[in-house]
């Protein structure tokens, strides 16, 4: 069950973790959807699941962040999906060795959701089912070649 929590809605929770979904994903998906019902709406439904399965990659990237964090003693306030990712709040101060193991636990989330969708894609015999699992593979790699881009 939804329900309005500021900018955000709060959508449940996964390992105790609240999950908010921010506006501008709900928008992303809506522009995503209208451009293919608008040149192949054949596709629909395979787009929704789509839609699903890019949403939870990124719902797990955040969960892992959170997981590790939480692993060292931080306090997990909660995530929130955006249209651009997401983030994980957390409370308490990471040793710098803690703050890589954190950070990097996104980005490898993401290899092996990659790895585990381009073994569905070549699975031909699952028909228009590899097409969805090779487009989110695709995904998840530039997500995780993204997170591996040094930020400060």
């Amino acid at each position: 069950m939804f329900g309005l929590q500021g900018p955000s809605w709060f959508a449940g929770r996964i390992a105790g973790v609240p999950i908010r979904l921010d506006w501008t994903l709900g928008l992303m998906a809506a522009i995503q959807i209208a451009q293919t019902i608008f040149y192949n709406p054949s596709m629909l439904g395979w787009m929704l699941l789509v839609e699903i399965l890019v949403v939870a990659s990124i719902a797990f990237h955040e969960l892992a962040h959170a997981l590790i964090g939480r692993g060292y003693g931080l306090r997990v306030l909660d995530i929130t999906l955006h249209a651009f990712g997401g983030w994980a709040r957390m409370n308490g101060e990471p040793t710098n060795t803690q703050q890589v193991a954190i950070s990097a636990a996104g980005p490898i989330s993401n290899l092996a959701l990659w790895m585990a969708f381009s073994a569905a894609a070549r699975m031909h015999e699952l028909g228009t089912l590899s097409w969805v699992a090779a487009y989110v593979a695709q995904f998840n790699f530039m997500i995780a070649l993204f997170n591996m881009v040094p930020a400060y």
